[in-house]
């Protein structure tokens, strides 16, 4: 894997950076490193939650971090058929991965995103990267689990459906400690459990405040996996290519002064592809809610049957081709001919209903 690109540009801008989670930590560290003043506001300590990434996700300057496990997972299906993944997987280390990344000043404490301006934070530009636990609605979709350790585990599962309810499956991954992580995990459900360890809003409301979303906040969320720390991760160069560029009134492409009232630039989650990606991505998780559950599981397993490289880019926001052909060959897999039936007639319904937007 290459080294990053990064554009310069010979002028100023100031950043604040609002929110200190992996994604704002991305941002704000590559803004430093192209010689943006940058400011962090985050009245948090260093996230104790788990965070984990597939390697062949993560750009050039984040391949090296420091990882508190480094392993190759595994899928187990229902009926207990073992499917190596192939893919490196990292459990990163958050303390060191912090101290690494910080490489600009942060101020410990809170600032209230919604109202603050930038004119008030000095800087010319203000980036809300808060993550979006705080934006769930009733009805919402989202993805819960609850967490136990063991030592007695012997290899990283991503998704293990040998469970009685087909709408669980556990995930297992080492901390480099020799404890094993193990949730017990509901990938989507609309009536979720607010105690449980982890809850994630898979499609939280359009961002309305009055700043540049980015992370969770900008709708990085993958509706099947719950992931976005790769893709926060992946796009921080790109966003401050395009920041740089509005700030600067440039074409992002030619350095050139370009007027942004007739050709704005768009940000990397504004792009039509991603866009219909992430929407095409939502009508399918709405579509697979709507399915009774042992269908909703072999559609999912049915994932892990696709190519390698297909099912990687399938599970990659803004990857558009890749879901159209993943969702094809997923349909033709399925062996029960009620499984296909089911799939179409829900696809269609909520197509007619327009519900697969969820917000």
């Amino acid at each position: 894997m290459g080294l990053a690109r990064t554009k310069t540009y010979n002028f100023s801008m100031k950043l604040a950076v609002i929110g200190l989670g992996p994604a704002g930590l991305a941002l704000a560290h590559r803004a430093a490193v192209r010689g943006i003043d940058v400011t962090a506001w985050e009245p948090q300590p260093v996230p104790a939650h788990i965070l984990s990434v597939f390697a062949d996700e993560l750009p050039g300057w984040a391949v090296d971090l420091p990882s508190r496990s480094i392993s190759a997972p595994v899928v187990y299906t229902h009926d207990g058929a073992r499917v190596p993944l192939h893919r490196e997987y990292r459990v990163l280390d958050n303390e060191r991965v912090w101290e690494k990344l910080t490489t600009f000043p942060v101020i410990n404490e809170p600032v209230n995103a919604d109202a603050v301006t930038a004119a008030e934070l000095g800087a010319d530009i203000v980036v809300d990267a808060r993550g979006t636990r705080d934006a769930y609605a009733p009805g919402m979709p989202v993805q819960v689990a609850c967490d136990r350790y063991t030592t007695v585990a012997s290899e990283t599962v991503f998704m293990d459906f040998r469970s009685p309810d087909p709408d669980r499956f556990t995930y297992t991954i080492p901390l480099g400690d020799g404890r094993f992580l193990q949730q017990n995990t509901i990938l989507a459900t609309v009536t979720p459990d607010r105690g449980t360890d982890v809850f994630i809003p898979l499609v939280p409301a359009p961002y309305t405040g009055p700043h540049v979303p980015y992370g969770t906040r900008a709708g990085f969320i993958h509706p099947f996996t719950g992931y976005s720390v790769a893709t926060s991760f992946r796009l921080a160069d790109k966003t401050l290519d395009a920041l740089q560029a509005r700030e600067h009134n440039l074409s992002p492409a030619h350095g050139t002064h370009k007027p942004f009232r007739a050709s704005p630039t768009l940000l990397p989650w504004q792009t039509p592809t991603f866009r219909a990606d992430l929407a095409l991505s939502r009508r399918c998780l709405a579509t697979l809610l709507a399915l009774p559950a042992d269908s909703r599981r072999d559609i999912i397993e049915g994932v892990f049957s696709l190519p390698p490289e297909l099912a990687r880019k399938f599970l990659i926001l803004g990857n558009l081709g890749a879901t159209l052909k993943g969702m094809a060959r997923i349909w033709i897999g399925l062996r029960d001919g009620s499984h296909k039936a089911q799939l179409i007639s829900a696809f269609a319904t909520s197509t007619a209903t327009g519900q697969p937007a969820l917000g």
